[in-house]
Formats: C-alpha cells, structure tokens, sequence
C-alpha cells in the first residue's frame, strides 16, 4: 500500500532559529555547519526530482553529519527527511524508527511537532497499527509545540477516513473526507490534494460507484505526476483502471493498464509492470 502522506521534506538555512510557539523563552540560534548543508542540497534536489533512493541515501549521509556533531536540528531534519524517502519506498518499520527518533530530536531543539507527528501516524497505519496511527494523529492537534497547520490538518481527517474505512464505516469516512477538504481549500497542498483524491476513490468504491472511483484515481494520478512521484502515479493509473474494469469499460481500462505498465516498466520496476 502507497502511503498516503504528507511527505515534505524540511531544509536547514543559516542561523536557524526554532519556534517555540506556547512556551515562553526564545531558543538560542543556532549555526549550521555547512559540510551538513552541503550533504542536505543534493538530497534535496534528488527528491524533488523524483529520485527518491538517491535522496535516502543523500539524507543518510547528512543524518550521519549531524550525529556526529550532536546537534538537535540537524538529527531531527535529517531523520524525519529519510524517513520520508524510505516511507515512499514502502520500508515502513524503518521510517517508523526514523521518525520516532526526529520527533525525540526535534522536540530536545525545541521546534514544531507537527510535521513528524503525522508521519509517525502515516507510518504506525501503513504497519497495521491503526489505533496507535490514531493517537499520533490526534497528538498533531492538541500537543504543545505541535503547531499544525490547514495541510497538517486536512491530513489528519485523511487518516482518520481511511480508517474509518477499514471498518466498513463508510459515512464516517465520508465526512472525514469533507473535512479534509475544508481545510485543503486553506492550503491547496499538493500532497493533500492527491491524498485526498486516494480516499475519495476508495469511497467510491465502497458504494460500487466505479466511474466515479476511476475518474478520481485518474485526477490521483495527475497530481502524482505533478509531484514527480512516478511509481505511485502508475499505481493509481492501476486503481483507475480496476475501477473502469468493474465498470465493464474494458477497453479504458486496457489502456490505463497499459499506461501503468509502461511507467513502472520505465522506472526498472519489473513485478509491477508485469502485474
């Protein structure tokens, strides 16, 4: 299963100053070593460019840096960013791991919460562990120094959809969904738009309106392709297409299919082409 997350990565710049948000001193600013910012830049670039693996490895070596200098931040950033890489290359247990260790980091920096909080939600769902997903998640709304923002937000009612779906609850599901969507229209955040689009067709299949899903896991896929997620864009061209199949519009879905296998086969991802 694709995660379904909010999967930003978070930079350093000189002289970094954390927010506290409720607490009441300023944190000292801090220097960043520029040997960690140059090991950070690479990585970056080699994410937004669709390169996931290059970007693991690139966020390992800045996260190695920044252990060997102790420092806070830089732990932090570096853990929560390569966790966001191998979370996307479905190594669920070891992004959990990173995660947990950006949030301890994090939290000893005194920064935001936010953000990996709501991977450590993505990551304990995509492991089975659902309450423990829903308790991360409520935590990105009511913990101090949490700081959640309209995507954080929208993210969460997600969450809290795909699980309410994992019971059958498809109402509920349906106005988490609304929800999110309220709060997407703040943000308009890539990431939560695709994301939502991903419960939307789910829904959809649930009460056997396959048009409807297909057309949503098609839109799935335009927003991935924008993000320069490709593997997961061509497994919602998959999605797309097992709706318009159970539609009985074979021959979209024989070309949805055919799109899906051309991409994963271009990417050297053989299994699922063949698939």
């Amino acid at each position: 299963m694709q995660p379904h997350s909010i999967m930003q990565i978070r930079l350093l710049v000189p002289l970094l100053a954390a927010c506290l948000g409720s607490c009441g001193s300023t944190p000292p600013i801090q220097e960043v070593d520029d040997t960690l910012l140059r090991l950070e830049e690479p990585a970056a670039r080699a994410f937004r460019s669709g390169r996931t693996e290059d970007a693991a490895r690139g966020f390992k070596r800045a996260l190695n840096r920044a252990r060997l200098a102790d420092d806070p931040q830089g732990i932090g950033d570096a853990a929560y960013n390569r966790g966001v890489c191998v979370l996307l290359l479905d190594r669920h247990a070891e992004a959990a791991e990173l995660f947990a260790e950006a949030e301890h980091e994090q939290a000893r920096a005194q920064d935001t919460l936010a953000d990996v909080r709501l991977m450590r939600a993505k990551a304990a769902f995509l492991l089975g562990d659902t309450a423990g997903a829903l308790t991360f998640a409520e935590q990105v709304e009511m913990a101090p120094r949490s700081g959640p923002q309209s995507s954080h937000l929208a993210e969460v009612e997600i969450l809290r959809g795909e699980a309410a779906l994992q019971s059958q609850a498809v109402e509920e599901a349906s106005l988490h969904l609304g929800n999110a969507r309220e709060h997407a229209r703040k943000t308009m955040d890539p990431w939560a738009l695709a994301n939502i689009l991903a419960l939307d067709a789910k829904i959809q299949l649930a009460q056997g309106r396959w048009s409807e899903a297909a057309q949503a896991s098609e839109a799935r896929a335009d927003q991935l392709r924008q993000l320069r997620q490709y593997p997961a864009m061509a497994q919602a061209l998959s999605r797309a297409a097992e709706a318009k199949s159970l539609s009985g519009a074979f021959c979209e879905a024989a070309i949805l299919w055919s799109r899906a296998a051309t991409s994963h086969s271009a990417g050297d991802q053989i299994a699922q082409a063949l698939r």
